[in-house]
């Protein structure tokens, strides 16, 4: 559970390499306002949709001469080469095609995995997070609501809950990605931890969001997440700028993305949360998060964030509230 953890807190640490994909950091005169295609119109209604996140992978590097890695256009520019300095002088990635976004990929998720594989060749990190989701530890819910056409509606709400099984867990096998994995089956019930909820309301929303052609489309928000430990630590996590997006339906989230960026600032925080048995050296830490760093978050020049993409899948599921 530790090294998934580890993983989803950006596991830094083990990342002595520079701009794995070419040249110093430097300015990026972007802003977070990626332009995100909306629907058409709002479409008045009051259907809702919860989907249970059963799969997250981290993704690799791709082979040789490939620039295709899932992940979202995070700084609104494609930076076509290490040269750029609005992209920080990392190129971006192409996302495959059933992705939301196909072109200007903000993600060092591949980078930090090489990098950490460097050292330990037999760190399987997907592994471990498959792990934690199927042992129970690291669960969340995707719901969706105001939902007038399934398709495209210019206004829906979204809500992100951590929750806890209730009752036995039923698991099914499924192939993702060419790998047959024992996952969670869809339509059991979950509750909400009481964490994911101020004075009853969702703690992490994203309101108008919407459906173009099936696929969710969300504006960027700030995600705590917290993860208990089994040895009793709680870990956390902060996710800012954190987009949900994929083809979704009633029973499903397919090709779904969860992006975001961490910042440089918060990294060293979230490794000595940790309390690994031998410390890091904390300005080591920063210095490779700095290295890193491949979003301008205000625009003011310095590069002061790390782009993350994760891919998911999900399928319906029922809440209860505490």
């Amino acid at each position: 559970m530790t090294r998934a953890l580890l993983a989803v807190s950006l596991l830094l640490v083990g990342c002595g390499e520079t701009n794995p994909r070419g040249g110093e950091a430097g300015v990026d005169a972007s802003t977070m306002d990626a332009a995100r295609p909306d629907a058409q119109a709002d479409v008045e209604g009051t259907g809702e949709w919860v989907l249970l996140i059963r799969y997250v992978h981290l993704p690799d590097l791709p082979p040789s001469g490939s620039h295709e890695v899932p992940g979202m256009d995070l700084d609104g520019h494609v930076t076509a080469s290490g040269s750029d300095p609005i992209g920080c002088f990392f190129e971006d990635w192409v996302a495959p095609a059933r992705y939301v976004d196909t072109s200007g990929v903000d993600n060092q998720v591949p980078d930090i995995i090489s990098a950490i594989r460097g050292i330990n060749d037999g760190l399987d990190l997907n592994r471990d997070v498959e792990q934690a989701i199927h042992d129970l530890d690291a669960l969340l819910v995707i719901r969706i609501t105001r939902i007038g056409d399934p398709l495209d509606d210019g206004e829906v709400d979204v809500a992100l809950f951590q929750v806890d099984l209730v009752g036995e867990p039923v698991y099914e096998m499924v192939t993702v990605d060419g790998e047959t994995l024992e996952l969670l089956a869809p339509n059991q019930t979950f509750r909400v931890q009481a964490d994911s909820l101020i004075d009853g309301r969702p703690r992490t929303q994203m309101m108008n969001a919407s459906l173009r052609g099936g696929r969710l489309y969300t504006p960027g928000t700030s995600f705590s997440l917290r993860i208990p430990a089994r040895d009793m630590r709680t870990i956390e996590l902060e996710l800012d700028g954190m987009q949900v997006g994929g083809r979704v339906s009633e029973t499903t989230l397919e090709s779904g993305l969860v992006a975001g960026y961490v910042r440089v600032e918060d990294v060293p925080a979230t490794i000595a949360s940790l309390n690994l048995p031998t410390p890091p050296d904390m300005a080591t830490v920063d210095s490779i998060a700095s290295s890193l760093a491949d979003i301008d978050v205000d625009g003011d020049g310095p590069c002061e964030a790390i782009s993350i993409g994760l891919q998911v899948e999900g399928v319906a599921a029922s809440l209860v509230f505490p």
